[in-house]
């Protein structure tokens, strides 16, 4: 499982070698990375809480079926408003499908497996190579003069 210790954003960043502050906090970053890797297994996240408990991301996607979707984690749940403050509920058993687990990586990679099963079976058709011919006699290169 990949570990999260602290997420920083520093936007439209080209000038940052300028701004005393962004560098500090680029350097502080760089030490809490360097400490939690000292100790991986008891590294904790540091930085500001986020929307998403598992991964700390404030990005969603909402689906047309109402669903709500972590863009970081991929975790599928749903946003409550408690007073005036946000949070993201899901089903515990979502946690194997986040991105950033192992069991979704195996679950990932028996999917790349799937496709390119399916891929490669594609590939062996006539349709598919009738398409590739009538797309190599359409398509021609140029070279100026």
């Amino acid at each position: 499982m990949w570990k999260i210790i602290e997420k920083e954003v520093f936007s439209w960043s080209l000038g940052i070698l300028a701004d005393d502050e962004k560098i500090s906090r680029a350097h502080q970053t760089g030490i809490n990375l360097a400490n939690a890797a000292k100790d991986i297994q008891n590294a904790q996240y540091i930085g500001d809480e986020e929307i998403c408990s598992h991964c700390h991301c404030r990005e969603f996607y909402f689906a047309k079926n109402k669903e709500v979707i972590c863009c970081q984690c991929g975790i599928i749940g749903k946003i409550v408003l408690d007073g005036d403050e946000y949070h993201f509920e899901f089903p515990e058993e979502q946690l194997k499908h986040a991105h950033d687990t192992l069991d979704e990586k195996f679950i990932h990679a028996n999917d790349i497996d799937t496709n390119n099963r399916k891929a490669g079976a594609l590939r062996m058709s006539e349709k598919y190579k009738n398409r590739v011919a009538a797309y190599k006699s359409f398509i021609t290169g140029s070279k100026p003069q």
